[in-house]
């Protein structure tokens, strides 16, 4: 008749010859040395201590003989646990295909609206600065037209009249010549330098003006370098 009794480390289920009882055996699945146990002691709650070999309980986490550690008890002498079990059907939802493909697509759509809404952004501040930038060219200009409408009237109040279209304002800096003009006191600019406008463009001066025929016109053709047209920023703005 054969004593059946399980490993103590891998619970593999052995059959020994009762012949075997008392001795120790290699188990055939870990090869761990099993003690084969009496066949007529019963083991149900009970275990072999792997280092000294005395019974002790199932529940044990020492061997309360020789102190030694005792492996985990086998699964089915656990409690229960505490996490939730998933199920068959919600397994095969988990590993279902379909619904990793769902969820990367949701991920990728939202990192493709928050990659849109950031490209927005920054198209939008690039349009803002560039409208700041185009507005502050625009006052720059409108500065540098102030300070030759400065140097002009102090040319009339010395000499009773505004330069010629074809002195222009060269005349700020070199006296005109053919002209009479005792008063010159020169030059009306520090630096004695014609300036141009923040797009390289030279300033139009025009005496009589067009669009101030009692006095004189002076512009920057703007941006586009056009003159005439409403691009071009002048001292009647």
């Amino acid at each position: 008749m054969d004593i059946t009794f399980n490993c103590d480390a891998c619970e593999q289920s052995i059959a020994i010859d009762e012949a075997g009882a008392g001795s120790v055996v290699e188990c055939p699945k870990c090869r761990a040395r099993v003690l084969v146990p009496n066949k007529l002691t019963p083991t149900t709650n009970l275990r072999r201590c792997p280092d000294c070999m005395r019974e002790v309980s199932k529940r044990a986490a020492d061997c309360p003989h020789c102190g030694a550690p005792l492996s985990t008890p086998s699964r089915s002498n656990q409690q229960p646990s505490a996490f939730v079990q998933v199920t068959p059907a919600e397994d095969d939802r988990a590993s279902n295909p379909l619904s990793k493909i769902l969820a990367v697509l949701v991920i990728i759509t939202l990192m493709s609206g928050g990659f849109g809404a950031y490209y927005l952004y920054q198209q939008r501040a690039k349009a803002e600065a560039k409208a700041w930038e185009a507005k502050a060219e625009v006052v720059a200009t409108q500065h540098h037209i102030d300070s030759l409408n400065s140097a002009l009237l102090i040319y009339e109040l010395d000499n009773g009249l505004f330069p010629s279209t074809e002195q222009g304002l060269q005349a700020l800096i070199t006296q005109p010549s053919g002209v009479a003009l005792p008063n010159w006191k020169g030059p009306y600019l520090d630096p004695p330098v014609i300036v141009v406008d923040l797009w390289g463009h030279a300033y139009i001066y025009k005496c009589p003006g067009v669009k101030n025929p009692n006095g004189y016109d002076l512009y920057s053709p703007g941006p586009n370098g056009i003159e005439g047209d409403d691009d071009d920023i002048g001292n009647w703005q």
